[in-house]
């Protein structure tokens, strides 16, 4: 199986909980709350762009744009978001359009699905 269907296979990671990130910063929760506000800040315009850069079949500002995510995702340890970003940025690069377009929209509402579990976090702890 080539990698990009590796990513619609069923045993992509478990949905994003937060347990891994809470783990690594439990005793610095100040930079904790710092990278997930950024997330916040900064993914709904990533999606905007994301989602223009799709429209148009700009690949490479779609490769350039999940590149990015993927880094962001990483930093959260929000594996099934890092998968989806790498695997956007594979199909950009090739230029699979219609893989692109799947892609996408399966990274989107999974940036979707981190955004309310950190806001639920938020929301229950108050930073």
């Amino acid at each position: 199986m080539n990698e990009p269907e590796k990513v619609m296979d069923t045993r992509l990671p478990v949905p994003y909980d937060l347990d891994a990130l809470l783990e690594l910063y439990r005793d610095s929760l100040d930079v904790l709350n710092e990278i997930l506000a950024i997330f916040r800040e900064e993914t709904p315009g990533k999606i905007d762009k994301l989602e223009r850069a799709v429209g148009e079949e700009q690949w490479s500002l779609v490769a350039h744009i999940a590149h990015s995510l993927a880094n962001t995702t990483g930093t959260l340890r929000a594996d099934r978001g890092l998968q989806l970003s790498r695997a956007t940025e594979r199909a950009s690069r090739a230029e699979e359009g219609p893989r692109v377009r799947e892609l996408a929209a399966l990274l989107i509402s999974e940036l979707g699905h981190i955004a309310e579990v950190i806001a639920a976090y938020q929301k229950r702890n108050r930073t």
